[in-house]
């Protein structure tokens, strides 16, 4: 892993359920996990409508992931600094919670950047409104 400093970096996936998370999105972040080309303090956390939770998203990317027997213990590491929450994109107070459960992140991780990929087309930045 890339040891940038002691920040806590958390990648948010916008439209965590859909087909370029599975299918694109997880599958890079976990290439790059294992290549060690991510941040040491990475915290990925899945955002979207569906009632899901990390281990149903980790079932949908399996066709999409190449996993080595020799990979597999990492590959569970990797699955494990993900989290998922479930919220919608035109209410304010999802977007509320999501912000309490990232700070919930800062205070466990320590300091946190911020990353994010995807987003359905029905999120726009000005909707972003917490």
């Amino acid at each position: 892993m890339v040891q940038l400093d002691d920040t806590c970096h958390v990648f948010v996936v916008f439209g965590a359920s859909g087909d370029l998370a599975k299918k694109k999105i997880y599958p890079t972040l976990w290439w790059l996990y294992k290549d060690n080309l991510l941040p040491m303090n990475l915290v990925i956390v899945g955002y979207a409508r569906s009632d899901l939770s990390v281990t149903k998203i980790k079932e949908k990317c399996a066709p999409f992931v190449k996993v080595t027997d020799a990979e597999q213990d990492a590959y569970e590491h990797f699955w494990s600094i993900n989290h998922y929450f479930k919220g919608s994109y035109d209410n304010g107070e999802d977007f509320q919670l999501f912000k309490s459960k990232a700070g919930f992140l800062e205070h466990s991780y320590g300091e946190s950047s911020l990353l994010s990929s995807s987003s359905p087309v029905c999120l726009r930045y000005r909707d972003l409104k917490y």
